[in-house]
């Protein structure tokens, strides 16, 4: 899986409109998006087919942003599955900067996490 990008937007009208006309700019293609706000703050959790032009696009641009490697973990879909996942991460202390559900099939989802410490997360949920 390509790297994702937690971009911090205004929360305002015409806020992600020009978050994608960044990447329209540079020919870049948005396989994956996920975006929210509230008061103030809006973000957007994105996947690219350009990773590195994706980084300088937004760095041009002056849009704020972090980037990783997602930590893919499999769970079962139902109730509770997520909540499970984030209290692993919490009680041994790793920040979760974006998650995203990347499938659904055969009565499992397939999330995506950015976190702090990747190594020590794939550990705490078993992931080899």
């Amino acid at each position: 899986m390509a790297r994702q990008f937690v971009v911090q937007l205004e929360n305002r009208p015409g806020a992600l409109a020009e978050l994608a006309r960044t990447l329209a700019a540079g020919g870049i293609d948005i396989r994956q998006l996920a975006a929210g706000g509230m008061g103030a703050v809006g973000y957007a959790v994105v996947e690219t087919d350009a990773d590195e032009a994706t980084s300088a696009a937004f760095r041009a641009a002056g849009i704020p942003f972090i980037s990783g490697e997602p930590v893919l973990v499999t769970v079962p879909d139902r109730p509770g599955a997520l909540a499970t996942v984030a209290d692993r991460l919490g009680v041994a202390g790793i920040d979760v900067a974006a998650v995203m559900v990347v499938g659904r099939r055969e009565g499992d989802m397939e999330i995506a996490l950015i976190v702090d410490d990747m190594t020590e997360a794939r550990r705490v949920l078993g992931i080899e």
